[in-house]
């Protein structure tokens, strides 16, 4: 998906802009969601927010979810 130094310039800047640090992300997967499209811009979001959740998809085994937003599969995880 992304690299380890992209993952880590995301996450540092997500943290020093928005002081949510990575751990908080589940319980807080709106303010993520805001964060991403502030640093990425409105189409890179939507690109990363895809693979995220086709991601969570695969590794928790969500089923017919694939028009998930990343907000509702975050959800559709924590329901489980």
């Amino acid at each position: 998906m992304l690299g380890k130094r992209a993952k880590h310039v995301i996450y540092h800047n997500i943290q020093k802009n928005v002081q949510l640090r990575k751990e908080e992300i589940p319980e807080h997967p709106e303010v993520f969601k805001q964060a991403i499209t502030f640093l990425l811009g409105e189409e890179g979001s939507k690109i990363i927010e895809k693979l995220i959740v086709q991601k969570m998809i695969q590794t928790f085994k969500l089923r017919n979810k694939s028009k998930l937003t990343f907000v509702e599969a975050v959800q559709a995880v924590k329901g489980k």
